[in-house]
């Protein structure tokens, strides 16, 4: 069985870390973001549904 050299992440990372870690940053941003987003939307979307309804 050959021995393939294996990399750590931090190696791996420090090839262009700023650039993995900025991407990765604002990947999980723009998530969280979105998921709060959907459900302000959702609350927002049945707070007029409900309204209109109950006048």
């Amino acid at each position: 069985m050959p021995y393939i050299p294996r990399r750590s992440i931090f190696e791996e990372l420090d090839t262009n870390s700023s650039i993995n870690l900025v991407s990765l940053l604002i990947v999980v941003f723009l998530s969280e973001l979105a998921k709060w987003f959907h459900a302000f939307f959702l609350l927002f979307f049945y707070h007029i549904l409900f309204y209109a309804k109950g006048s």
